[in-house]
């Protein structure tokens, strides 16, 4: 199917729910994994709370100062409101996962005020064309499977705006679900998967396990580890 036809698709769907006003938006991007069971998402709308911060608002960027960014229009101006900014977040998310983190960062560095940021923003949530939940289940899920630290994940989605203890509860979640040792046992797994080539074997390990997102304590301690077991 062409980038067009996926498009199109996309934005019938989100004209269709804006216009009936359904209180269950369906999915337009199906096939996208959910974890088994109740979820640390659920139970924080459970709890009256979302998730999700979001990052504060800014002015317009330096590229919309230069003309960068936004929709052509017929007077060859750039066009930067709701409805371009919708469908500029409408072909990020037809190439990869999004979360309102990253396109209201992408969307306020090229040009679009925050106001029609946060206005198509919403209606992406509406339809979940975006969905924070679901891009953080995803984005910790192959961290932990590519043996990422802990540590790592969490200073990433802090940095997209998610609160910590949403962060935290997903990733014991998952943990849990896949079977996953302690912090220092998936660090060992990383080094014995991947060893270091380093002379210095234990400050070789540590540079690696650190550089994974492993706190530097877990490092230490794996690091040591994984020397004396070659001994």
């Amino acid at each position: 199917m062409a980038d067009s036809d996926v498009l199109a698709g996309l934005r019938a769907r989100i004209a269709s729910i804006e216009s009936e006003g359904s209180a269950s938006p369906v999915s337009v991007r199906g096939g996208l994994p959910n974890p088994p069971g109740p979820s640390a998402g659920s139970a924080a709308r459970d709890a009256g709370s979302s998730p999700f911060v979001g990052l504060q608002r800014g002015a317009r960027s330096k590229g919309a100062r230069n003309g960068k960014g936004g929709e052509g229009s017929s007077s060859g101006e750039r066009d930067f409101s709701e409805e371009s900014a919708l469908r500029r977040i409408e072909r990020l998310a037809n190439v990869s996962e999004q979360c309102s983190g990253k396109l209201r960062s992408r969307l306020l560095q090229e040009g679009w005020k925050a106001e029609q940021v946060e206005g198509a923003l919403e209606r992406a949530r509406a339809c979940l064309l975006v969905d924070d939940e679901r891009y953080a289940s995803v984005f910790v899920r192959s961290r932990l499977a590519q043996r990422k630290g802990e540590a790592g994940i969490l200073f990433t989605l802090k940095g997209l705006g998610y609160e910590e203890d949403y962060v935290r509860a997903l990733v014991q979640e998952q943990r849990q679900d896949a079977g996953l040792g302690t912090e220092v046992d998936r660090a060992l797994e990383l080094l014995a998967a991947k060893p270091p080539k380093s002379k210095n074997l234990h400050d070789g390990a540590y540079r690696k396990l650190v550089s994974a997102g492993f706190t530097p304590s877990v490092a230490s301690e794996a690091a040591t580890l994984f020397c004396e077991e070659l001994r």
